[in-house]
């Protein structure tokens, strides 16, 4: 997902998401205790997710391939053997 489309869905924009992000990182390299404390159950939960990858379709993925950057992406999961 692109920083634009995480802003969107958060009502913030690119830079906002980024700076933020940014933080974040910071604040768990220097295990900073008031984030950890304040993220913890948020951690916790992604953290027991079940990773389920998606069901991918190459013909469809293809013909709705509009970009030569989805294109690229198309050729890494191949290449990492996503497509059944």
């Amino acid at each position: 997902m692109t920083w634009n489309g995480i802003g969107e869905i958060l009502g913030l924009t690119h830079a906002t998401v980024i700076h933020l992000v940014n933080n974040a990182t910071w604040w768990e390299k220097t295990k900073d205790s008031m984030y950890l404390e304040d993220t913890k159950l948020y951690r916790q939960e992604i953290e027991n997710l079940e990773a389920t990858p998606e069901d991918r379709n190459l013909e469809k993925d293809v013909l709705e391939c509009e970009s030569y950057k989805k294109l690229e992406r198309i050729k890494e999961r191949i290449s990492k053997k996503y497509y059944i």
